[in-house]
């Protein structure tokens, strides 16, 4: 997240988009995070690794 990008939202969308902007990035940044730990666990981090 960049904060000069936050201040121009406040500005000219306001705070209400910005604040839901963040909330949402928020979300879908945790929830692809869960989504790759699950990925790597069920296929196995140290099979892709010992094969590099």
């Amino acid at each position: 997240m960049k904060i000069p990008q936050e201040m121009i939202e406040i500005q000219f969308l306001g705070p209400g988009f910005m604040a839901t902007r963040l909330v949402l990035t928020l979300v879908s940044v945790s929830l692809m995070g869960l989504f790759m730990e699950k990925l790597i666990e069920r296929f196995g981090y140290l099979e892709v690794q010992n094969k590099i």
